[in-house]
Order: C-alpha cells, then structure tokens, then sequence
C-alpha cells in the first residue's frame, strides 16, 4: 500500500512540474503587420526547445508595458523608448517590475503628407488632420510627444496604417504620423502617382535635447515614391521583462535563444520579401546584453 501511495505521489509531483514547466509564457508585441509581431513569432517558432514563449498581438507600446507591468503570463514585452519613458514617468513603480533587457533596433518617425499640401515642417500640422495611430501604440505616443514638444494643436485620428494612407490619398486627412523600421509594407505599396512625399528633419532640431529621438539617414528607393536621400528621426525599440521571481531563469532561457540560435535568425533576414535587415540590426545592438554574464 506504502509503495502504491509512493507511486501515485511520484506521478502526481511530476505531473505538476511537467505542468509547471510546460506552461507557456507570454510576449506582448503589436499589430499583425509591424516588426514587434514578426520579432515575437520569430521567438516563438526557432527557441522552442529552449523556453516556452508565444507570442501575443497588441496594441503596441503602452499596452506591452501594462501586460508585463499587471499581467503574470506576460513576462516579455517590446517598445518604444519614448513611451517607456512616459509610462515610467507617469508610474515609476513600473521601473522597478518592468526592466529594459536591451535595445533592439530603431525605427523611423514618418510624417507622410500629400505633394501639393503646405506642410513642410512639424508646425505646419498646426489645425490639421493628423493621423497619429490607434491609442496606447507607438506611433501614438511619438505623435502626442511630437504635440506637445512643437507646440502645436492639431485634429486628432486614430486609424491604422493602412487606413490612414488610403485616408490620405483621399484628401480625407492632412497628415499621416507613424513609427515603424525600414521597408515597412504599408509604405511600400505608396506609389509615386499617389502623390504623397515624406517630411525631412535635416534642419530641424527641436528634438534633439531630449534623449530620446535621433537622427538619422534614410535612403532614396527605399520606399517606391522616395526619390531622394531623406534626413528622419528615430526612436529606439527595446526588449523588456518582468522583474518578478523567475527572472534570471526566463532571461537566461532567451539569451541562450539568442546565442544558440544566432544563424537561424539572421537567415531570417534573407528569406523575407522585403529588404528588411531586422535580426542582423538587433544583433548589433544586443552585443552588451549577450556579453553580460
């Protein structure tokens, strides 16, 4: 009888660490067609073996800070340096439960208007029709900052990307704000007959002295209707992780993903239909938090 208690004990106890072990754990990251869902679900198809993550659809931005911040199954998460610097502003308890692990790669604050528009600079969307992304992504929050930093008071929209430029190219809106990486396919399907051009920062520094927007170049041909060398600011994206009990073993789990996985990633790269250089940008700039011991 002893032996037989023993038994089911045994398969009991194993029972609830095989449960324990093989529950998934989450990472916030944001709309279907960004970088952040692509990042995640690269996570989650090549480091199975390694730690059981699933990547999870967002609003963006804030909405991956609260997930980590409030929710136990989201242990990762990714955003904007921006709008984690409001939202830990706003809350500083968020600095102490939710941890920056690394930057990961910048993305471009685009400011599409149409040719024949008289929007030239930030200021000139004083009044206008602004399409700055839906509420708690990104892309808001660059706009609201953009807002309030310029001075300015424009009408607010909060449509999707996509949305927004079909919008624009029906003269419905003025301006389209929105933060994404390079070769994003919302802007690759503008065509030059859509007659919508991109505002260059290369003589503007209003953002400079913040900390948090830099500048950088952006390449003519990138997109189809870039036809010159433009001058953008940028913001970076950061991979952030819950500060809770199991910490050092959930990062030490992904950094060995990153590490052991390396090639894979960077493969990743080559197979996507647009030029995007995505893992070999955050390989650059994951090279401290990989060397970390």
């Amino acid at each position: 009888m002893k032996k037989i208690r023993f038994v089911i004990f045994s398969l009991l106890m194993l029972a609830i660490n095989f449960s324990t072990f093989s529950k998934p754990i989450y990472i916030s990251t944001g709309s279907k067609v960004g970088n952040y869902y692509k990042f995640g679900k690269d996570l989650e198809n090549n480091c199975s073996n390694i730690i059981n993550i699933r990547a999870k659809e967002s609003k963006g931005s804030l909405e991956n800070i609260k997930n980590v911040y409030k929710d136990e199954d989201y242990v990762f998460g990714i955003t904007q340096g921006d709008a984690y610097y409001l939202a830990t502003n706003i809350e500083p308890k968020i600095l102490i439960k939710v941890k920056k692990l690394t930057p990961l790669y910048k993305e471009y604050i685009y400011v599409l208007v149409k040719k024949n528009s008289n929007i030239y600079r930030i200021k000139d969307l004083n009044n206008k029709r602004v399409s700055i992304g839906k509420i708690g992504s990104g892309s808001w929050i660059t706009g609201r900052s953009l807002k309030n930093v310029y001075n300015i008071s424009f009408i607010e929209k909060n449509f999707d990307i996509n949305t927004a430029i079909s919008k624009l190219k029906n003269n419905e809106i003025d301006a389209v704000i929105y933060v994404g990486g390079k070769y994003i396919s919302p802007l690759m399907g503008i065509k030059k007959e859509d007659n919508i051009r991109m505002l260059d920062f290369s003589r503007d520094y209003t953002l400079d002295y913040l900390g948090l927007y830099y500048k950088d170049k952006l390449e003519e041909g990138v997109y189809p209707f870039l036809n010159r060398d433009m001058v953008l600011y940028t913001v970076h994206s950061y991979l952030i992780a819950k500060n809770g009990k199991n910490y050092n073993k959930y990062v030490n789990k992904l950094k060995k993903c990153f590490i052991s996985k390396k090639n894979v990633f960077l493969k990743l790269d080559k197979k996507r239909k647009l030029n995007e250089k995505i893992w070999e940008s955050i390989y650059v700039n994951m090279e401290n938090f990989l060397n970390k011991k």
